[in-house]
């Protein structure tokens, strides 16, 4: 520390006392002669505030912990539970410096997804929209292809959709279409449900759930859900009659309007347009060859948790999620863009 030396140097060059120089100086008289002490020992000048910490963090498995944990634009959840486990290692403040590199760390690397095939991966997903009109809010359910941006018909309600909704819903839909290869979907209780897994099931229809707490995983659905609700903010302006008992139906002409207007981002083209194109090739899927993508992933799956030496549904999940990125990456589904990279939209359909 450069005051401490240069009080030192006034009084052993120019005889100035240190009482004179820390008065100058600004510097508390006890503070200097800690400080003197301390670097007479060779010991470090400053030390962190507060009581010696009494063991050694591992600072690699603390970093593991930081990053599973849910990181939000604002706030990291979890930081206060972490900090009691590792209290007498780490300091508050240091740990709050170590969440905060870990997450600039994961802002880098985020990278985003371009879908470039139709119909293969659906999303479902639920949201409010409410009217500045009215008191009550409006539950959305929304099912879209990732593909095409193809939104199915929205069921809208004064409350959210139960489980054996959605899967009845879903069971028509599935009918009505060709199955897609993957449904991804966050961990809501009524997309989980058991009704549900037995409709996939039934249908061989593989699960892609978001990770807890990470929204930006699940980005073309939150921007299907944000189109949706711009239609019915338009349909909105119109001032037509929209109570609880005529939602359904609003929700219905949104998504029609919606799936008919053309896109840049589809390269002029609708999403209806692309979704139906989408259908014949989806006949190749057949029950055998589900059945083999379903192998290939569940081997890969079992790979990535044998390696990473750990246990526990968090880390199956999470495998399951990077051998379903692998999968659709290898088979021209996705494109994984770096921060600031551009694409043109495409849509091949090479069959794999």
């Amino acid at each position: 520390m450069k005051a401490v030396e240069q009080i030192v140097s006034l009084k052993s060059e120019r005889g100035i006392p240190y009482g004179v120089s820390c008065e100058r100086a600004g510097v508390a008289a006890s503070s200097f002669r800690r400080w003197k002490s301390r670097r007479a020992c060779g010991k470090a000048i400053l030390e962190p505030p507060g009581p010696r910490k009494s063991r050694p963090v591992d600072v690699g498995r603390l970093r593991e912990e930081i990053a599973a944990l849910g990181h939000g634009q604002r706030r990291t959840r979890g930081t206060k539970d972490l900090y009691r486990r590792y209290a007498d290692g780490i300091s508050r403040r240091d740990l709050d410096r170590l969440v905060d590199e870990v997450h600039r760390e994961e802002q880098r690397q985020k990278r985003r997804i371009v879908w470039l095939r139709a119909g293969l991966v659906w999303s479902m997903d639920d949201s409010r929209w409410k009217r500045e009109a009215e008191p009550y809010r409006v539950h959305l359910h929304v099912v879209e292809d990732l593909g095409s941006r193809y939104k199915m018909d929205p069921l809208a309600a004064g409350r959210l959709a139960k489980g054996i909704v959605v899967a009845s819903n879903l069971a028509m839909l599935f009918r009505q279409w060709e199955p897609p290869l993957f449904l991804k979907r966050d961990n809501g209780g009524n997309l989980e449900s058991a009704e549900v897994h037995a409709v996939m099931s039934q249908a061989q229809v593989l699960p892609l759930n978001s990770p807890g707490y990470y929204p930006q995983y699940n980005g073309g659905m939150e921007r299907g859900q944000r189109d949706l609700k711009e239609e019915l903010a338009r349909l909105d302006g119109r001032d037509l009659r929209c109570g609880l008992d005529r939602v359904q139906d609003w929700a219905l002409l949104a998504a029609t309007r919606g799936n008919a207007r053309t896109r840049r981002v589809l390269a002029g083209r609708t999403a209806c347009e692309l979704f139906l194109t989408s259908q014949r090739d989806l006949r190749w899927y057949n029950g055998r060859r589900r059945k083999g993508i379903f192998d290939w992933l569940s081997e890969l799956t079992m790979r990535i948790v044998d390696d990473s030496g750990k246990t526990g549904k968090g880390i199956f999940a999470a495998g399951w999620r990077i051998a379903a990125q692998a999968w659709l990456q290898k088979n021209g589904v996705i494109r994984v863009l770096k921060r600031g990279e551009s694409v043109t939209r495409f849509l091949p359909q090479n069959r794999s």
